[in-house]
């Protein structure tokens, strides 16, 4: 996505503030995944805590300064900001989402509740490999924009799988 396309999901007295130095920081280059996902989680924590990123009126400047100072090592980042051991983790709560998953569908089938057990064991991959990105791409984020967007994804798959047995 483009950093202009990431701006528009940013509430308008936000964008009022700090839409030119915002693209100014990203530049003309298409974003990364990782940066992406953490402009997303900001424009969140946006929505949700408009006080962490709105100076007070007395003149100073110092909270929008610091939003400034953040986004652009947003945009800057070149590298991903987890370690080897959060990725280690992320894999073992793969492995560890998707038989918990596979388990529940394999208990749903054999009490006879068919659509749902479809529906856990084709969630399980999906979900697992989205809440491991708890320890990997959402990391440092707030606990706000992960709830947002892990809590929403994972609502919206499942919907997705229930209504797909409907079918």
């Amino acid at each position: 996505m483009s950093p202009r396309s990431l701006l528009r999901l940013y509430p308008r007295t936000w964008r009022e503030r700090y839409a030119d130095e915002f693209l100014d920081a990203c530049g003309e280059r298409s974003l990364t995944l990782q940066q992406t996902l953490d402009i997303v989680a900001g424009a969140i924590d946006a929505r949700f805590a408009p006080q962490s990123h709105l100076a007070t009126d007395s003149g100073s400047h110092t909270e929008g300064v610091s939003m400034s100072v953040s986004l652009k090592a947003i945009c800057a980042q070149k590298s991903v900001p987890y370690t080897k051991a959060d990725g280690l983790k992320g894999a073992a709560a793969i492995v560890i989402g998707s038989f918990v998953f596979l388990g529940i569908g394999i208990v749903c089938k054999s009490n006879g509740w068919s659509d749902a057990a479809e529906v856990f064991k084709g969630m399980a991959f999906p979900v697992s490999m989205l809440l491991s990105s708890h320890f990997t791409f959402m990391k440092g984020q707030s606990r706000t924009a992960k709830t947002v967007i892990l809590g929403g994804t994972t609502v919206i798959l499942v919907l997705i799988g229930a209504l797909a047995t409907r079918l």
